[in-house]
């Protein structure tokens, strides 16, 4: 037999003897039965969105609202996280639960009392169908511990995805054996219950932002320490109606073993009751044979026959004694008096003899959080357990309370999470002005889980409409949006940078152009007409004179291109220039001579083969043309002749200067 499965086996075997009676358990929250529940398509998205939205407030503080349904009772808690170790408790409020979506919507609006925004809300759902194990897996890589811990849970408890949600949570790293591990719990709830849920919430359009069970809003309450662990391992005992749960959570707050079990106050309730029947009857008869007798008030029954009723007593009656007897202050010997309307009037009852009837069934329930505890030491590496905390209206009898705590010889108290309001840290909790903390032990109990909801953040707290595949979608969109905030950071301080580069030069140009600016109005320059038409004169004689030299030697310059830009080939035979005539500077028909355009005629002939004569008169024409000095080359006459017996090509070219 696996080891998570012992606890389990005794209460199948359990269940067999009392038979199945679909009940659920008393600590979890009851939720009415609804019709045609729809799927909220959003809900993924909204979880991103409230997600993002918590990741861009910028240090705003974020409201939460805690909602606890009971099939007779809504109660909403809602508070504001200044910090991740500060909150604030803003409103509370108790009211009577009708499964209609627009009450609902009117109750949460008027509780919210902020039009502009709807708040964070979170739920829970009952633990019927609620399954949670502790699994150690290989050490592997981030990808792939969502696939290790999917099947190794799978392995061990099979279930069906269309029919359950299933979520984990990593605790951390542990060495097994020599080798290093992965802790994980890993759990999963009905998907039904959730879906309904959460249908109920979008039709009032208040979404849930989160949909977790009991167990976890109380590691809550040990996460932002409103309840302390004394760096100690801790269980959480909540007994309820029908059904009782223990809870054990690390030092740290971590959830790490949840057992329900079939045992409550309504066996409580039952024992008083066949306690009093069989004290009536034996009493009766007593009393029957003694009633002329003179020593009847010596006779000792099991109660005072003159403090029962005349006929047997109710289960609403008993009801009635038990719960007397666990909201009656502990320094009371006996019980008050109350009117039956079926038997007249009661009298008082000692709380020693109700005490003694509900021993057997309180026995019971220490007994198996006894189980639970050596199991939890046996599979834990004998880890103990340091302190016990009793949750449920039982937990208002002191005297119930220490019973536990003596027969489980671990010290506990009863789970207050307003009591750290008195403790040495008044910083972890403001109430304001407002609202003050509920004076009722009993109020203070009952706002347990929906204050438990109330400190939820998915950062830390298991949920189940955004479960490890939601978050890996959303971690996903985060990287991106990350990638994207970066680039655009990158882009902004481009810009910036450019925008101060820019201006920097901006304010260099401006300097320079004042300086020039200043630099022309001081600027005096010693000039008038006849000085500047004397500089011209004189620069128009300078040009003469150059064109002058330039027709001088152009006769050299002609010579010495055309000397280097006839091939080995071609052969000329003369060439003429005609440059005009070469004025003096200053003299009349200067002008008329300059305009003149000089033309030089070459005669030559090109010897070779005589089919490349053409090419060869063409590439040197385009070599003349590419100089400097000549221009427009033409060929005005071209013949086939010999020299020397050798085949020629002659030819005229006219070239411009």
């Amino acid at each position: 037999m696996h080891k998570h499965d012992e606890i389990s086996s005794t209460e199948r075997l359990l269940d067999l003897i009392r038979g199945h009676s679909g009940e659920n358990s008393g600590l979890e929250t009851q939720k009415p039965a609804m019709e045609n529940p729809v799927s909220d398509s959003r809900s993924p998205v909204s979880g991103f969105r409230d997600s993002l939205r918590k990741v861009l407030s910028f240090g705003r503080k974020q409201v939460t609202i805690g909602v606890g349904i009971r099939p007779d009772e809504l109660r909403l808690i809602k508070i504001r996280h200044a910090s991740d170790q500060k909150q604030e408790l803003l409103d509370y409020l108790t009211i009577p639960f009708k499964s209609d979506p627009n009450h609902l919507k009117a109750v949460i609006k008027r509780f919210c009392d902020s039009p502009k925004k709807n708040p964070d809300i979170w739920s829970s759902v009952s633990t019927s169908g609620f399954q949670i194990r502790h699994i150690k897996i290989p050490k592997v890589s981030k990808k792939e511990i969502a696939n290790a811990v999917y099947w190794t849970y799978k392995k061990q408890n099979a279930f069906d995805e269309k029919e359950k949600i299933f979520d984990f949570e990593v605790l951390g790293n542990t060495v097994e054996n020599g080798i290093e591990k992965i802790q994980v719990i890993a759990y999963t709830v009905p998907r039904q219950h959730v879906e309904e849920l959460k249908s109920l919430f979008l039709k009032s359009g208040f979404p849930l932002t989160g949909i977790s069970v009991h167990p976890f809003f109380l590691q809550n309450l040990f996460k932002v320490r409103w309840i302390k662990t004394d760096n100690k391992n801790v269980c959480i005992l909540h007994i309820g109606m029908n059904r009782s749960r223990i809870d054990i959570f690390l030092s740290d707050g971590n959830l790490v073993l949840s057992r329900s079990f079939k045992a409550g106050m309504n066996s409580m309730v039952e024992a008083i009751k066949q306690k009093m029947n069989k004290g009536h009857s034996q009493s009766s008869a007593m009393l029957s044979d003694t009633e002329d007798s003179s020593m009847t008030q010596h006779i000792k029954t099991p109660l005072d026959a003159r403090s029962l009723p005349k006929a047997r007593i109710e289960t609403e009656q008993t009801r009635e004694i038990f719960f007397r007897f666990i909201h009656v202050s502990s320094d009371m010997s006996t019980l008050p008096k109350f009117s039956n309307p079926l038997t007249g009037t009661w009298t008082d009852i000692p709380e020693e003899d109700i005490f003694e009837m509900i021993k057997a069934p309180l026995k019971r329930v220490a007994r198996q959080a006894e189980i639970t505890i050596n199991y939890y030491r046996s599979n834990f590496n004998n880890q103990d357990v340091g302190k016990i905390y009793i949750s449920g209206q039982i937990s208002m009898r002191q005297r119930c309370v220490d019973y536990i705590c003596d027969y489980l010889d671990i010290p506990g108290e009863p789970a207050d999470p307003f009591a750290v309001q008195e403790s040495s840290v008044p910083d972890l909790i403001r109430v304001t002005a407002e609202k003050t903390l509920p004076e009722s032990p009993s109020e203070r109990s009952a706002f347990a889980p929906a204050t438990g909801m109330a400190l939820s953040r998915n950062s830390f707290t298991p949920n189940f409409i955004f479960t490890y595949k939601e978050k890996e979608k959303f971690a996903k969109i985060r990287r991106i949006n990350h990638a994207i905030y970066a680039c655009l950071f990158f882009i902004m301080l481009l810009c910036i940078g450019t925008y101060y580069w820019q201006d920097m030069l901006a304010v260099s140009k401006t300097s320079r152009l004042t300086r020039l600016k200043l630099q022309m109005e001081t600027y005096r320059p010693f000039m008038d007409k006849n000085l500047i038409l004397k500089k011209a004169i004189q620069i128009k004689r300078t040009r003469q004179t150059l064109k002058a030299y330039s027709k001088k030697y152009m006769m050299m310059a002609i010579i010495s291109e055309l000397s280097k830009l006839t091939p080995s080939n071609i052969r000329l035979l003369n060439f003429t220039a005609d440059i005009g005539r070469i004025a003096e500077p200053g003299k009349e028909g200067a002008e008329r001579t300059a305009k003149e355009k000089p033309v030089v005629i070459l005669n030559g002939v090109i010897m070779g083969d005589a089919g490349t004569f053409e090419s060869s008169l063409a590439n040197y024409l385009a070599g003349l043309k590419k100089s400097p000095i000549f221009d427009q080359p033409v060929i005005k006459n071209r013949s086939v002749g010999f020299i020397e017996s050798q085949e020629v090509l002659q030819f005229t070219a006219h070239l411009k200067l």
